[in-house]
């Protein structure tokens, strides 16, 4: 599966605004790409930002972020699954 990567200067959001909604819950967190760049999923800012054009709560936008890392904890635990050997 591909997904696209969208750094922070491309969600169109001032960087402190992101800040301040990553702190609340109601932003998925950035992720390291390198020691001094971090992106997020473009799918994954689109379902949030969908949620926050259509008048989603906080408690709604939290729901969904937490969602979000259970998704990509899940995906990164495949990942690793697969690459055990088996004896």
């Amino acid at each position: 599966m591909h997904r696209s990567i969208m750094r922070p200067s491309q969600t169109g959001m001032a960087r402190s605004t992101t800040n301040d909604r990553q702190r609340a819950g109601l932003y998925p967190p950035f992720f390291k790409l390198t020691k001094n760049t971090s992106g997020i999923y473009q799918d994954e800012h689109q379902r949030t930002m969908d949620l926050v054009a259509a008048g989603a709560s906080d408690s709604q936008l939290r729901i969904l972020v937490e969602r979000i890392h259970q998704e990509r904890h899940a995906a990164a635990q495949k990942v690793l699954d697969e690459l055990e050997v088996s004896p």
